[in-house]
C-alpha cells in the first residue's frame, strides 16, 4: 500500500509525453478512481480497465501450476 503523496511523487518523474503502461501492459489503463472515507481514514481505489485485475504472481503460479498438464502425459487418443 502506498499513500497518495507517494503516487504523486512517483506519477511526477512521468514526462506528459511518455506512454504509461501497467506492470508493462500496454493494453489496460486506469479508468477510473474512487476515495472515500472509511474507518481506517480516507481510502482511494485505482479502478482498471475492465477484464483486468491485480493479482500476486504466486496465485497465477499456483493455479496455471495445478490444471496445467503437459503434453506428453496426455495420452494420444489413437495410441492403444
Amino acid at each position: 500500500m502506498i499513500t497518495g503523496k507517494e503516487l504523486k511523487r512517483m506519477i511526477d518523474l512521468i514526462p506528459d509525453s511518455a506512454v504509461v503502461t501497467i506492470n508493462g501492459n500496454w493494453m489496460v489503463d486506469v479508468s477510473e478512481v474512487t476515495v472515500e472515507t472509511t474507518p481506517n481514514g480516507l481510502m482511494a481505489d485505482l479502478q482498471l480497465t475492465k477484464g483486468f485485475s491485480i493479482t500476486k504472481d504466486s496465485v497465477l503460479a499456483e493455479l496455471f501450476g495445478r490444471y496445467q498438464h503437459p503434453m506428453s502425459s496426455t495420452p494420444d487418443a489413437e495410441t492403444r
